[in-house]
Formats: structure tokens, C-alpha cells, sequence
């Protein structure tokens, strides 16, 4: 038997990979799937096929735009439409494909001590044969199990504002925190967020003043900075998603790193964290050594950055591969403009 510990999109992921064979049982602290809301919901289109589905896609989007502090910018054309998701219905659709395949999900359900196999949650003791934690940054499957170690987190904060936005053009703001960007949903809503190690409010209010519209409702939460270090399995208990720290370190972005994690659970549990490893370990500590570069910038690298991809073959480059895979794309970006050099850890 499988206790999951979260029910967010990872862990119904890997209750819908593991169902097939298993008795799984999801267990979600809050009292419904996909709420709160605490992603900006913007995805490459490498969201597996089995739980692909236009049902939960609100936008897609073909341009980004990049702007450096001085104003100048450049527009790169995306070979592959980014999607902006409704996360509420693409966390619940994830779900119901993991019941389909016989998972059960249980709700209000707050995992307060793990010991070997004995979960204890607020009303209610039970074992396992296998343990995973879904259950976010400050897991506390990771934690009971001795997997957590120390980590870095940045804080996101976001909101949805009503103007006027080019549907199709996502933007990205250098030198306001260390992620700053603006997400259409149509051409009359689009999600704000800015990311950063500290001073949230004042790199947010920053955006605001850019984008200029009137605020929906407002969001946010914790994210945490990969950590190859990391073990993300010990004895029967596995982790994945942000619970592991498989979040990309250039643009925070962690549903594609967890669910290509969660897939590898369709192959048993045998080997887990070297296969997961195999998949997506080089390309998050690429993004990891780029972030560490990026946070040594000032407004002029920025704007250096900048005005060498307006070549249009370096923007053709980073337009035709997806950002999930750096390790595809800037080698590269190297030959074609040696000068990047410097700009690269």
C-alpha cells in the first residue's frame, strides 16, 4: 500500500502513475483540491500526454518579451505556446485521473508524525508500505523522515489585475527581484508576480507601477531554490515536486520538473531517485548556476544582457527551445555569440 502526502498535481500525478498496481491513498491537508491558489499557472506545453487536456487551459501564449531596466526589449517568438492554466481545474482533472485508476483521496487530512510506516495525522493513525511527500517547500514528510536538510526559499507575491494586455505576450521585467513577469489570461486579465529572496513588497509594488490596472485578488507563497544536495529517498519514503526542491532556480517554476518526477513513479519505486536524477538533475542545476550568476547582476549586466539578444539569432535559439531543458539551448547560445561568456557561470 501507498500513502501519498499531498494532493496537489504532484502527488495525484504519482497516485495516478502508481494506482494501476498499488492501493493508494492521497492525503490533502486542505478541505478541496487546487485551492488555495499559489502559482502563477504559466507551463511549457510538456505536460505529460495521459493528463493533457484543453479543458484547463485558459491561454496560450506565442511571445515573450523581455525588458531591461533601461526599457529597451526584445521579443522572442515561442516555437512551442506556453499555457496558462486555470490551476483549479487542472489540479482537479489531475485527481480525477488518479481516482479513475482507483487512488482515494482524503481531505483535511494534516500529516503530523511519520515513523517508519506509521503516519499520524490530525485525526487518524495508519501505516504503509511506501511513503511519498507531494506535500510542498516545507514538507514535513522531508522532515519527519530526516530528508529535509537545510534549504533556501524565496517568496512569490502575485495578483490578478484587471487592463488592457496583449494576450499572446508574456513579459518579463529584469532587475525587479530576481523574477518579475506579467501573465496574460486574456487581453483584459493578466497574473502579476514578482520572486525574491526579500523585500517582496517593495519589488512588487515596483511591478505595480508598471502595469498599471485594478487588482482582483491578490496571492502568494514560498518557493524553494533547488538543492542538488538534497537526497530525495530514504528507507520507504520518497519526495517529489517542491517537497524535493525540483523547482527551475531562472523562472521558479516547478509543475513540469515535478511531474516528470512523479512519472518515473509508473516504473515502480526500485531506483527511484537515480532515474529521477537521470531526467531532470543537469537541467535544474544549470538553472541553479545561471541563478547564482543572475543574483550577482547589477541594472548595467542586465542591460548588457539584454541588448545582445537582440540579435536575432540568439532570440531564435532561445525561442525554439523550451526553458524546462537548458542544457539543449545554451551551448548553443555560445557558439554564436561568444561574448555570453560572461555572462555565464
Amino acid at each position: 500500500m501507498v500513502s501519498i502526502i499531498g494532493g496537489g498535481p504532484i502527488g495525484c500525478y504519482a497516485g495516478f502513475n502508481l494506482a494501476k498496481h498499488h492501493d493508494v491513498k492521497i492525503y490533502e491537508e486542505d478541505k478541496e483540491i487546487g485551492k488555495p491558489v499559489q502559482c502563477t499557472g504559466i507551463v511549457t506545453n510538456n505536460i505529460p500526454r495521459q493528463i493533457y487536456s484543453e479543458d484547463y487551459i485558459i491561454n496560450k501564449i506565442s511571445e515573450a518579451e523581455i525588458i531591461s531596466p533601461n526599457k529597451n526589449s526584445i521579443v522572442v517568438d515561442l516555437r512551442n505556446n506556453n499555457l496558462v492554466l486555470d490551476r483549479h481545474k487542472f489540479d482537479n482533472f489531475i485527481a480525477e485521473k488518479a481516482k479513475e485508476n482507483g487512488a482515494k483521496i482524503f481531505f483535511n487530512k494534516k500529516l503530523t508524525g511519520l515513523n517508519k510506516n506509521e503516519l499520524r495525522f490530525n485525526d487518524l493513525t495508519t501505516t504503509d508500505d511506501f511513503i511519498i511527500g507531494a506535500d510542498g517547500p516545507f514538507s514535513k514528510t522531508a522532515k519527519e523522515s530526516g530528508l529535509f536538510r537545510k534549504r533556501i526559499f524565496l517568496a512569490g507575491k502575485q495578483a490578478r489585475i484587471k487592463g488592457n494586455f496583449n494576450s499572446e505576450r508574456m513579459k518579463i521585467y529584469l532587475g525587479i527581484g530576481s523574477f518579475s513577469g506579467v501573465v496574460p489570461e486574456s487581453n483584459k486579465i493578466a497574473r502579476v508576480v514578482s520572486i525574491n529572496y526579500k523585500n517582496i513588497n517593495e519589488d512588487f509594488n515596483r511591478l505595480l507601477k508598471l502595469e498599471k490596472g485594478e487588482i482582483i485578488e491578490k496571492q502568494g507563497g514560498m518557493i524553494p531554490l533547488y538543492n542538488p544536495k538534497l537526497k530525495i529517498s530514504g528507507g520507504n519514503v520518497f519526495l517529489a515536486g517542491d517537497a524535493a526542491t525540483q523547482v527551475k532556480a531562472t523562472t521558479f517554476g516547478g509543475i513540469i520538473p515535478g511531474l516528470i518526477a512523479a512519472e518515473e513513479f509508473s516504473k515502480g519505486f526500485n531506483n527511484y531517485e537515480t532515474r529521477v536524477n537521470k531526467k531532470i538533475r543537469k537541467e535544474l542545476l544549470l538553472n541553479l548556476m545561471i541563478r547564482k550568476k543572475l543574483d550577482g547582476f547589477n541594472d548595467k549586466k542586465y542591460n548588457e544582457l539584454v541588448e545582445l539578444f537582440s540579435q536575432e539569432k540568439l532570440r531564435t535559439i532561445i525561442g525554439n527551445y523550451d526553458r524546462d531543458f537548458p542544457s539543449k539551448f545554451v551551448m548553443r547560445l555560445l557558439l554564436k555569440e561568444p561574448r555570453l561568456l560572461k555572462f555565464i557561470p
